[in-house]
């Protein structure tokens, strides 16, 4: 079965558990099997929760994909983000992506404890918990999600982060 979701919004808090229970109500429904819809939902709320701390300015993408054959859900959200927040997330993200999922999820884990505010644990934990391979990409093109910004006055200090994860699912069985 071929399912496509897209949602567009403007990232706060409440948007974290909302999304994250619409996601696996979603996917449950026929699509894939509670456990594996978990997942995902795990993964969209740890990339929204980055969103809302991240993001330069009120506008957000979510695309949720899974075409039949392939046995991975796709995962991607976009928000514009400061040159100074995609620096922190590539930082990041190098950092996770270095090594063994599980090690690397304990490492963060215990970097958390030491420092709650700080955490950095989400790119892990949908490495680890999820299964998920994560990529980004990185591009001019704001005005995809923000028509309100004067994009021409900011296009040097604000860039279209895009965050996408593949996750492993089982086809859903009735």
């Amino acid at each position: 079965m071929t399912f496509n979701l897209n949602l567009t919004f403007g990232p706060r808090w409440e948007n974290v558990s909302n999304i994250r229970n619409f996601v696996t109500e979603m996917l449950s429904t026929g699509i894939v099997d509670i456990i594996d819809a978990k997942k995902v939902a795990t993964a969209s709320s740890e990339l929204v929760e980055n969103v809302v701390k991240y993001s330069a300015t009120g506008g957000a993408m979510i695309d949720i994909k899974k075409d039949p054959g392939t046995g991975k859900i796709s995962l991607t959200i976009k928000n514009i983000a400061s040159n100074d927040d995609i620096n922190t997330f590539e930082t990041i993200f190098k950092n996770v992506i270095g090594g063994d999922p599980k090690e690397m999820y304990k490492k963060m884990m215990l970097r958390s404890f030491n420092d709650p505010e700080n955490s950095q644990l989400g790119l892990a934990r949908i490495r680890y918990e999820c299964q998920g391979e994560i990529s980004y990409e990185i591009s001019q093109d704001i005005k995809l999600i923000s028509n309100v910004l004067d994009c021409e006055q900011i296009k040097d200090d604000f860039k279209l982060l895009s965050v996408t994860v593949e996750i492993p699912v089982k086809q859903f069985e009735n």
